[in-house]
This record gives structure tokens, sequence and C-alpha cells, in this order.
């Protein structure tokens, strides 16, 4: 493989959206080559579950791969795969046929325990759940199982932040994961876990209170996996769909606010553009510098609204300059918007034209 059929090939895999369930599970070093001679080659370290397989993959046409902790995968568990193996074969192709191998041999170490029972039943849920992913990892005692969901209802959000984090311009598939660990065929409650996307993770503060029961905890120990995850995965779309919800609704009261202030006329405006939960307002009067800060209430406080005040002196005649984030001033004092006391959508926008207009008459008086 030339230089750019090398990069591109690294660049594929890093940005291979269903390769690995979990971010920051798939790691690449390249080999330092004596010489500088002979093909390029990648130590890919690749994380199921909880199950970590490194691989040397020689750059060459067509590529090699070497299993480099054959315990955990065997190089037997691959035969299928270098029978398909040849010149044309992408590194991404190959690297997706390590995954479903690594899921057969991680089945396979479960078909005489007493957790026989989950592949069939992941395959019995993925009928009936499009977009279903696992990833699975026998280690001793120790079953680790990674499942993947896709919303039901499409969520059409895009977090900002997020997208530059991933440094990709298109936006992520939303998603979440459930997390379930066993020992000895015993499901760990203290390990069961519930974790979003991060877009999702990034709009949503409402998803951080998100707590499900675990396996047999809800009053049902009879309860099979098909049955405690179908469950939850209810669970976990209500809570999905409200959180979206109160998304919309503060995104709302929101609107009209940047409108006004993202000119920087009437002043210099740092909103929370991911979960619109947040918008921080700085101006000048004649002698001071106010900092308002709004905060919508999310979860229990949804409907809320706190203005917090904060200003400090400077010399008259300044001017503001906008910075990354809007400067920590001293809060003096702040007032609470409960539902009822005005309608958010319609009247906080005047409601903060009010107060900033007393700030100016204020410092006119002094």
């Amino acid at each position: 493989m030339n230089v750019l059929e090398v990069e591109q090939a690294k660049v594929a895999v890093l940005q291979a959206p269903d390769l690995l369930l979990l971010p920051g599970s798939l790691v690449m070093e390249e080999l330092v080559r004596r010489g500088g001679r002979g093909p390029r080659r990648l130590i890919l370290s690749l994380t199921f579950a909880s199950a970590e397989v490194r691989l040397l993959v020689t750059l060459a046409k067509p590529l090699d791969l070497v299993v480099l902790n054959p315990a955990i995968l065997p190089p037997s568990a691959l035969d299928p795969l270098f029978l398909e193996v040849d010149e044309t074969t992408s590194l991404v192709y190959l690297l997706r046929g390590v995954r479903e191998a690594m899921r057969q041999h991680q089945e396979s170490q479960l078909s005489d325990g007493l957790l026989a029972h989950i592949p069939s039943s992941l395959a019995h849920l993925g009928e009936v759940c499009p977009g279903l992913a696992h990833e699975l990892a026998v280690q001793g005692t120790r079953t680790t199982l990674l499942l993947k969901f896709v919303p039901e209802q499409a969520i059409a959000l895009a977090s900002v932040a997020a997208l530059l984090k991933a440094d990709r311009l298109e936006a992520a598939e939303h998603h979440y994961l459930l997390k379930l660990v066993f020992e000895q065929g015993a499901f760990l409650p203290e390990e069961w876990a519930v974790q979003f996307s991060p877009a999702l993770a990034a709009m949503l503060p409402e998803l951080q209170a998100v707590r499900v029961a675990g396996l047999g905890q809800a009053g049902n120990s009879q309860e099979t996996l098909v049955e405690f995850l179908a469950n939850t995965r209810q669970q976990v779309e209500g809570r999905l769909v409200r959180a979206v919800e109160a998304w919309e609704e503060r995104a709302r009261v929101m609107a009209p606010l940047l409108d006004a202030f993202l000119g920087g006329e009437e002043a210099l405006a740092y909103p929370d553009l991911d979960t619109m939960a947040r918008l921080d307002l700085v101006f000048r009067t004649e002698t001071r510098v106010h900092l308002y800060t709004v905060t919508l209430g999310t979860g229990d406080s949804r409907g809320h609204c706190r203005v917090e005040f904060s200003a400090k002196r400077e010399a008259a005649g300044g001017k503001l300059a906008r910075l990354r984030a809007a400067p920590k001033l001293e809060q003096e004092k702040y007032s609470e918007l409960r539902p009822g006391d005005i309608d958010l959508e319609e009247g906080l926008l005047d409601q903060l034209f009010t107060w900033m207009d007393e700030s100016v008459n204020i410092d006119a008086r002094k």
C-alpha cells in the first residue's frame, strides 16, 4: 500500500461509526520501520465489552493480520475471515470480520454454562428491536454484555459540542447502551448501567437522573433476560421522550432571547446551545459591567427560571470585548420565576429588558 492508501485506511477505521460500541475502545499505534523499508504495520487494540483484542496488521496487499493475545481470540476463529481476504479487502472490512469472529467465539464460551440462553435471547430481541447491536466478553467466571439500542422515536437534535469533539460534520446516530455483568451466572446489580450517546448526554441533562431497576430487582425474580431488556427499553424510551420534550420547551423560551441578543447590540450573549438551559448576558452601564445569568430549570425544576445578577465597577467610557466565555463577576442578587409567575415564552424577554433598564437608571443616579 502506498502512503495515501495507508492514511486513507487509518482515517476510515477512526471514522467507522459501527465498529465498536463504546467510545475510546479502539487504539491505533503505528510501528516504526527500521530504515523506512518494508510495509507499514499497525498495532490495533479493540475492546469488546471488557475484553481487549490486540492485533498486528501489516498494511500490504493483501492485508495481513496476527492476533497478539490468542487467549482472548484464538487464530482459528479467524479462519473463515482469512478465506475472504484478497487485495481489495479494506482495513475496516477486516476489523468488522474480527468483530464478528469475536462475537461468535465469545458466544461459544457460554454454550455449557448458566448463561447459555444469552445468544438466543439476543437473537429474539433483535427481531423486535431494529438497530440492536451487542458486544459480549467472557473472562473466567465473569461475563460482560453491552447492548446498543437506537431510540424508537427519531430525535432531530444535534449537539454542536459533540460534533466538534468528534471532528465530524455529520451528526452521529443517537443511541443508548445497557451494561450487564454476571459473575458465575449471577447478575451483579452494582455493575448495571444505562449510558447515553455523547450528543444525548450533552443536550438532555434530565438523562443524568435515569435509574432503572436491574435484572430481577423490580419485584419479579422470575423475569427472563428478554423480558427485562424489553421492560428496560420501554422505561428508557419514556424518559427520552420526556427529556426531548423538555429540551424543545426550553428552546422555545430561549428562541426570542437569542434573536434579541445574539447580534450584540443590546448585550453580549453566551448561550448554552446544547442544553438550551443557560444564557449569560453581559452589558455595560455608565460605570459598571453587568452579567445576567439566565438558567432554565431541568428535571424536577422544569418550568422554573432563575436569573442571577452580577456586576463590577469599571471606569466610564469603556467598551465590552467579546471573550470566549462570560466573565466571572460577583453575584449581587437573584430572582426566581416559578410556573405561573409569567409566561416564559412570551414574557421573559420583556422582563429582562425591564431589569436592564433598571440597571441603567440606577447607575445613572449614582
